[in-house]
């Protein structure tokens, strides 16, 4: 880019903005066309829309991210209270663990291993 255009984006719309603002003002008296005008004019508008779309989608995906991790934290450790609820009463075993996924598949054949007896 041409070091006077912004690269900042909030920067960059005020930037637009003056400039189709002020080519309408001053594009006549350097021999500019009213077409010419109005096609800079439109792409300063569709870049200036594009931009704050970009924006808008940003701050909902952020808010979506936020929201997710708190329903995340919320139920997961909900599921966790259960599941260690589940895995003391009679009726557990690892292999039924194993078959919910709420053990890792090694832990199920060690946890029904006995322990070697010390020597």
């Amino acid at each position: 880019m041409n070091q006077f255009i912004p690269r900042c984006d909030p920067q960059l719309c005020l930037w637009l903005e003056n400039y189709s603002k002020r080519l309408a003002v001053y594009g006549p008296r350097f021999g500019l066309t009213t077409d010419e005008i109005t096609q800079q004019q439109k792409l300063c508008a569709q870049l200036g829309e594009a931009i704050k779309a970009d924006d808008q989608k940003h701050k909902e995906w952020r808010a979506a991210v936020k929201k997710t991790r708190e329903v995340k934290k919320s139920a997961l450790g909900a599921m966790r209270s259960m599941i260690d609820r589940i895995k003391h009463v009679p009726g557990w075993s690892p292999e039924i663990g194993q078959a919910m996924g709420i053990v890792k598949p090694a832990l199920a054949a060690t946890e029904t291993a006995q322990p070697a007896p010390k020597k």
